[in-house]
């Protein structure tokens, strides 16, 4: 099993284990966003899908597994009905800078970075602006 596999399954049993400790019924988790995408949503099915710090794949073998890779978002715009809008918010410039263009073949977009006074939308935001990171964001909705 390759490292990376190891990380999503670490990642997925520490989500897995939390969702039983308190006993909730209405989650389910998936170790595969795209298996999601192609497999178990219809069109049109998706209100919402804010998409927050996603792993950059940093190496040339990992890259494939991106959510920037281009083969995912033609099935993502499908997913999405056309009034709502979501988010890419990441701190890894040349992963933001490969996705943007992606995500405007699909979608009308709105580049930001968002100002100190914003809310963190996640435990890696907060981290991230305490270590003085900056955060890259894309607002995105179908055209």
């Amino acid at each position: 099993m390759s490292r990376a596999s190891r990380k999503s399954l670490h990642y997925y049993r520490v989500i897995r284990e939390r969702v039983e400790k308190r006993g909730l019924r209405n989650v389910r988790v998936i170790n595969d966003a795209f298996l999601i995408l192609q497999k178990m949503l219809a069109d049109n099915s998706v209100s919402e899908l804010p998409i927050y710090f996603p792993d950059p794949w940093p190496q040339k073998r990992q890259q494939k597994l991106r959510s920037s890779d281009l083969r995912r978002w033609p099935r993502c715009a499908a997913c999405w009905p056309t009034a709502d809008r979501a988010f890419y918010v990441t701190d890894h410039r040349e992963y933001f800078e490969a996705a943007e263009p992606l995500i405007a073949q699909f979608f009308r977009i709105e580049r930001r970075i968002p100002a100190p006074a914003d809310p963190p939308r996640s435990n890696y935001e907060a981290k991230y602006r305490a270590q003085g990171r900056e955060i890259f964001e894309i607002g995105f909705e179908n055209n």
